[in-house]
């Protein structure tokens, strides 16, 4: 089966080009529903022709919690036979990390919601899955680390991956360019830096 992860790209955070006359800071892209609506017609079609029908566990970062946003893409998940769970990041963040589940291949065992710090609103969503036809269990996280902007950041991604401390099987999500110390490289390898999109077949 195929895992992928994929960061969304909230329109909460999409920057657009044009600048608020008020506060002199560039719009957001969710200020324009045409605008975030056709980019997620689009994501949702690049799902259909080339995820759906390989990928067992997609991990999504940045899922916007926007009523209208969330109905589209987990009317399409159902309909292709998706189970979704999400977390919401902690404070006033309206956006969340999830995890898809081809519920015909994986029963979904147990969940953890883990809050990972406070400075940045992070947290992990685990699942715990067995495989249908052979029995096989695994433990899948989803996260997404605080981007590095300055050293403080970058210790504060360390500390994040310290209080996940999870035995998965597979560790997904956006790491943001972790920083290259023997303490991070610890916990994750280097193969699962930050992509928009990563795919790992098993």
């Amino acid at each position: 089966f195929d895992v992928v992860s994929f960061n969304l790209l909230a329109p909460v955070y999409k920057r657009l080009s044009s600048l608020n006359t008020i506060t002199g800071r560039r719009h957001r892209e969710d200020s324009d529903f045409t605008l975030w609506n056709d980019r997620l017609t689009q994501t949702i079609d690049f799902f259909r022709s080339e995820i759906y029908n390989d990928a067992a566990i997609i991990a999504l970062q940045e899922y916007w919690l926007d009523p209208e946003y969330r109905i589209l893409f987990e009317t399409q998940f159902k309909q292709h036979g998706y189970e979704v769970y999400i977390l919401q990041r902690t404070g006033e963040k309206m956006d969340a990390v999830a995890i898809a589940i081809k519920s015909d291949i994986f029963e979904v065992c147990g969940i953890e919601n883990v809050h990972l710090c406070t400075y940045g609103d992070r947290v992990a969503l685990l699942l715990w899955l067995k495989h249908r036809s052979t029995g096989f269990n695994l433990l899948v996280a989803n996260t997404h680390l605080s981007f590095p902007h300055n050293t403080i950041d970058k210790i504060n991604q360390v500390s994040q991956m310290k209080n996940l401390e999870a035995d998965a099987t597979a560790y997904m999500g956006l790491f943001n360019e972790m920083s290259e110390n023997d303490t991070m490289s610890n916990y994750v390898s280097a193969d699962l830096r930050a992509a928009t999109m990563a795919t790992v077949s098993y």
